[in-house]
């Protein structure tokens, strides 16, 4: 056989399979957070942190669980991952910059 075909085989068959693990242990996540929530009621879970809705979003996996997601980068700790660590990063800008010109560098 053709070593380029070989080879191209392999990766699909690889990329697959980590596809498949990746579903599994998002399903097996999902059930968990499941479990989780269904011990409490409506009303705390609204009002706590953890609480997403009835299903863990993907985003949401990927970024507790520091999974890659289909992009391949990772989506865990930089500022850009949302409108609100964009804000965040945008203060700490300022805060320095004022931090900055108080101490008469």
């Amino acid at each position: 056989m053709n070593i380029d075909k070989l080879e191209n085989l392999l990766n699909k068959i690889e990329n697959k399979s980590e596809t498949i693990d990746d579903n599994l242990h998002y399903g097996m996540m999902n059930e968990r957070y499941k479990k989780l929530i269904s011990g409490y009621s409506l009303a705390y879970l609204e009002m706590s942190v953890f609480y997403h809705g009835e299903e863990l979003p993907y985003d949401v996996y990927c970024k507790e669980f520091k999974k890659k997601n289909l992009r391949l980068f990772d989506l865990k700790g930089t500022y850009l991952e949302s409108k609100k660590d964009l804000i965040e990063l945008y203060k700490l800008f300022i805060f320095y910059g004022f931090f900055e010109s108080y101490l008469g560098k």
